[in-house]
């Protein structure tokens, strides 16, 4: 139960980058050709380490029965 938690949490975190990139854009901070390299740089650095943080958990009994 605690990892599935952890891991919606870590999903709501993504959704609030998403909406602050999507938010900057709307507010004419940053035009959506400039917003590519920075897409690029999220996709392939930022969220994988995300996902690998997320399940950097204690090894126990509980999440040996969750598994």
């Amino acid at each position: 139960m605690q990892i599935s938690l952890l891991l919606m949490e870590e999903i709501a975190k993504l959704f609030a980058i998403m909406l602050m990139g999507y938010a900057v854009v709307k507010a004419g901070l940053m035009k959506s050709s400039e917003s590519k390299s920075i897409s690029v740089v999220m996709v392939y650095l930022v969220i994988p380490c995300v996902i690998i943080d997320a399940f950097q958990v204690d090894y126990t009994a509980d999440v040996k029965k969750g598994l």
